[in-house]
């Protein structure tokens, strides 16, 4: 690849991929990594193919690999293309950015990338974002925090799944979490049935995968869990075993194989292998043999000195070595750990963690007022709270979640009903939110683009906005409560939209604006009469700001968009009942993508 991107460019489109193509079919000499790499980088920051581009980028990712080129300088490369590039670049480079992850640059990118407009870029960063909290959980204490991050890392899983359509990957790797965590939680059935679940999806990526070589990782992961399963299997039953030589050479076979499992041909994917495979012998089989042989001392001792096996006695040095660290702590966390994961198969909601250490307090952990105590208190959370996803949206979800700690911190003792009642109305403009930007322009919330696209630009009214927001509250199952323009609502004005259910009342004040928008601006021109609407009713409000200046620079995160303020009272005496407002921004006057690039 002696040429320099001027000469390259002079090219044909067809000359220009057919070049870039034959480098990577063929077996190349590298013999200047440093012309290759300026090559590669002005190909990726200068070409206007995706195509070619994104073969850059395999081929950068291929010298990585093979340690010609730094992985810090792939990675800098990688963290400079932009998330409004096309989708299928970024979504390469999501992909290595996971493949040589090694620092919080890598997880700010990949974060950003979650609340992308485009749901095939949403998807890869939630999948991405699983595959580094399931590979990189070196950190875990024990078996507890050890599910936690599959929990996490399974929730990822599923929000990608539900992104776009297709993600097989994503599938299969949720199954591999559900795997992981019902062995943890002792559940047979629900395991070996999610091993069929997984090894169904792995299957079928195999029939519909070109090159299976793409598949590399996964089929490593179903040898070390294929061999999990045996040893599970084998292990639960120990109590009807008549030759325990037999057996427990059996268990030295599986468990070998299982940590023989590597990917030699791939540095950075045999470190995540390895890394699993740390983990499910840490937080899986060591607690499974803990618990199957801690009574078999003698018997492992006896076959020890009988038989000269190297694999079976190394094998049951392990397993005693295990059995003597866990009695010399002297302390029953493995039993608090199993109900810990009990708790949270039957109320999801529960945090392992947060049990380990409450029950760690209770003097008799077998005391029906102390186990109804927390079921009670678990109950309560989970009260109405049964959807996948409240918002329709993963990162709307993330919005509501946030805004609910914030409303939780700050009004700490603010009555629950009431605050449900609240939440189900911040989940319909969050969804609302999302819509105005996810859905097709065509739709009903054309009034937010440009003239130049059919829109209403900068001319776009309040009334538009309140006729839109009161449509989608009327196909809601909340559409009951909402009325809209009362007069005489508090200090003698006229409140946009009030939802009202049972005594519980909150406002919903509508404003547009041109002028520059921040939170303080916010604060000085509009809260003081949102404030008025909400002070004699129930503590919360909620404003809702059309913007509508001219877009020349990106909209924030849209995480950004919907925050928690306050404005301080007239009177210095005891503030019992502050009062709060929930402000969402809704773009307006937005251009098209496609507007915002420069065409050369």
């Amino acid at each position: 690849m002696e040429i320099t991107y001027e000469e390259y460019s002079n090219k044909t489109l067809k000359e220009r991929i057919v070049y870039i193509e034959d480098w990577i079919s063929k077996e190349h000499e590298v013999n200047n990594v440093v012309n290759i790499k300026r090559f590669l980088r002005d190909v990726l920051e200068k070409e206007s193919n995706s195509f070619i581009r994104i073969m850059s980028i395999e081929i950068l990712s291929f010298l990585t690999v093979t340690n010609q080129i730094r992985k810090s300088s792939m990675i800098d490369m990688l963290l400079d293309i932009e998330k409004n590039d096309d989708p299928l670049v970024v979504i390469t480079s999501l992909k290595y950015l996971s493949l040589f992850y090694d620092d919080s640059e890598v997880l700010k990118k990949l974060e950003i990338s979650k609340s992308s407009n485009d749901p095939d870029v949403s998807s890869e960063a939630y999948y991405r974002l699983g595959l580094i909290k399931i590979f990189n959980t070196s950190s875990c204490e024990n078996e507890v925090d050890f599910y936690n991050k599959l929990c996490e890392s399974g929730t990822l899983f599923k929000y990608s799944t539900s992104s776009t359509e297709n993600r097989t990957d994503a599938e299969y790797f949720y199954h591999v979490t559900n795997y992981l965590k019902f062995i943890l939680l002792d559940d047979e059935e629900n395991f070996e049935l999610t091993l069929k679940k997984l090894l169904n999806a792995s299957f079928i990526r195999k029939a519909f995968t070109y090159n299976e070589t793409y598949l590399a990782l996964e089929y490593k992961i179903n040898d070390i869990l294929l061999n999990m399963f045996e040893l599970y299997k084998r292990t639960t039953v120990h109590k009807s075993w008549l030759d325990y030589y037999k057996e427990f050479s059996k268990l030295a076979y599986y468990h070998s194989e299982l940590l023989s499992v590597c990917m030699s041909e791939n540095q950075f994917q045999n470190r995540l292998i390895s890394s699993f495979k740390k983990n499910i012998s840490d937080q899986v089989l060591r607690n499974l043999y803990i618990k199957g042989f801690n009574q078999y001392e003698l018997k492992i001792n006896n076959i020890m000195s009988t038989y000269d096996d190297c694999d079976l006695i190394q094998f049951l040095s392990y397993v005693k070595e295990a059995i003597k660290e866990d009695e010399s702590k002297k302390k029953d966390n493995g039993e608090l750990t199993r109900i810990s994961l009990k708790f949270k198969e039957i109320i999801p909601e529960a945090n392992p963690l947060d049990l380990l250490q409450t029950l760690k307090t209770k003097k008799d952990i077998e005391s029906v007022e102390n186990v109804l105590s927390l079921v009670a208190h678990y109950a309560e959370k989970k009260h109405d709270h049964n959807f996948e996803f409240l918002t329709g949206y993963p990162v709307g979800d993330e919005i509501y979640n946030s805004l609910l700690e914030s409303i939780n911190l700050n009004l700490p003792t603010y009555d629950k009903e009431k605050l449900h009642i609240f939440m189900k109305i911040m989940e319909q403009i969050i969804r609302y939110l999302i819509l105005t930007i996810r859905s097709k322009r065509f739709d009903e919330y054309n009034f937010l683009y440009t003239e130049d696209h059919g829109g209403k630009g900068s001319n776009a009214s309040e009334r538009d906005l309140q006729d839109s927001l009161y449509k989608h509250f009327q196909y809601t199952s909340m559409a009951y409560g909402v009325e809209e323009e009362i007069s005489n609502f508090s200090d003698g004005g006229r409140i946009d939209i009030v939802y009202k259910v049972k005594s519980f009342t909150f406002p919903i004040e509508l404003k547009k604006t041109k002028q520059e928008i921040s939170s303080d601006s916010i604060r000085k021109k509009y809260l003081g009469q949102v404030h008025s609407y909400v002070y004699s009713y129930d503590q919360l409000g909620i404003f809702v700001l059309l913007d509508l200046n001219n877009k020349i620079e990106p909209v924030n995160d849209v995480r950004d968009l919907v925050y928690l303020d306050k404005l301080e009272p007239l009177y210095n005496i005891k503030n019992k009942y502050p009062n709060y407002i929930v402000v969402v921004i809704i773009p307006g006057n937005k251009p098209l993508p496609s507007d915002r690039s420069i065409y050369r």
